[in-house]
């Protein structure tokens, strides 16, 4: 371990004497390359800033806005929720109260009309997007999630606001 020290301070103590050097030599190539030395320095630095801040930015997976954000600076992130909350560019609605006996007459691509609670003007047509396979059990039923796009959207609408669907018969 000491022949390792004492190698590299006399590695440090030869960099030095040829620096003295080349400074008693020509002085103006000297601060040249000592300023070229810190803009190799200044670039590496940057590079590796660049790096670091990549490594540290999160990038959603698909276009939207974030809805809500479940991380607080200093404390650990909980593992049962997402970090954030992503709310796609497209407005979607999703009723899950569609039980098996129901959904089965209900195909992508149907149109619905819906109802809004906090907008009792504002009547919308949809279209079924999305059926999912598998249902979920609750209160003895087996239930399906259907997926609707509105077809126009009205700038009073907000997330999670509660509506009503109905499945015109086609």
């Amino acid at each position: 371990q000491r022949t390792g020290t004492l190698d590299a301070a006399s590695a440090a103590i030869a960099s030095a004497r040829a620096s003295y050097d080349l400074l008693l030599a020509n002085p103006k190539q000297a601060e040249l390359a000592r300023a070229q030395a810190q803009v190799q320095q200044a670039e590496v630095a940057l590079k590796v800033a660049q790096l670091a801040l990549e490594d540290a930015t999160l990038r959603a997976p698909s276009p939207g806005t974030v809805a809500e954000v479940n991380l607080t600076i200093g404390e650990s992130p909980d593992a049962q929720l997402p970090a954030f909350v992503l709310a796609s560019g497209e407005f979607q609605i999703e009723t899950t109260d569609l039980t098996e006996l129901q959904v089965v007459g209900i195909q992508p691509g149907n149109t619905v009309d819906l109802r809004f609670d906090a907008l009792p003007d504002l009547a919308l047509r949809g279209t079924v997007a999305k059926i999912e396979t598998i249902g979920q059990r609750s209160q003895g039923d087996i239930i399906y999630t259907v997926v609707i796009t509105p077809e126009q959207l009205d700038p009073r609408l907000r997330w999670n606001m509660t509506a009503a669907v109905s499945f015109p018969a086609e």
